[in-house]
């Protein structure tokens, strides 16, 4: 519920004391869990170093169970991370790493995210034609589930229009913005 009403700190004290429980305990399935969203939490209080740790953590013990969805999601985090710091090939890579891995799931849910990070880092990075086809990529997606998963649209869109507007489209940079302004 703190994670939910973000009241980040403590929600960090919540899940630290889980993960150092369920080790005494025994529970390495239900510390892996709590894990698992520490790294979101170290990201919303601005300590990118711990972040970036607990997730190759993480992904680690995902990988150990064979939960490829949770390894992507924490691949597609690691891709944020990237992005905030400004290191885009780096975001880039993740990106990728994670579109590959949720392809191997039923669940995709979030690959469209990865594709806006894509389409953002190439951008950045100066890549006008590989942003664009992430960014196509990306659009595509959230026209199919846009009814499903509006709550990764915001950043999908940003990375879509950054593309867009990189790439001297701005009318379709400004239609993006348009439609993620009148969101709800």
């Amino acid at each position: 519920a703190a994670l939910v009403g973000f009241r980040f700190e403590t929600a960090k004290g919540y899940l630290e004391t889980a993960v150092k429980t369920f080790r005494q305990l025994g529970l390495e399935h239900h510390r892996t869990w709590a894990l698992n969203f520490l790294p979101r939490v170290y990201f919303y209080l601005n300590n990118f170093n711990l972040a970036e740790s607990v997730c190759h953590e993480v992904i680690g013990e995902w990988h150990k169970r064979g939960v490829v969805y949770w390894e992507a999601m924490n691949l597609l985090w690691l891709g944020e991370l990237a992005l905030e710091r400004g290191d885009f090939a780096e975001a880039l890579e993740y990106a990728e790493t994670s579109a590959e891995r949720f392809f191997e799931t039923p669940r995709r849910d979030y690959v469209y995210r990865a594709y806006a990070i894509a389409a953002t880092a190439a951008a950045r990075m100066g890549d006008t034609e590989a942003a664009l086809e992430w960014a196509e990529k990306a659009s595509e997606g959230t026209q199919q589930t846009s009814g499903m998963y509006t709550g990764i649209l915001p950043l999908v869109y940003c990375g879509i229009g950054v593309a867009f507007a990189q790439a001297g489209r701005i009318a379709q940079a400004e239609r993006l913005l348009s439609r993620l302004l009148n969101a709800e």
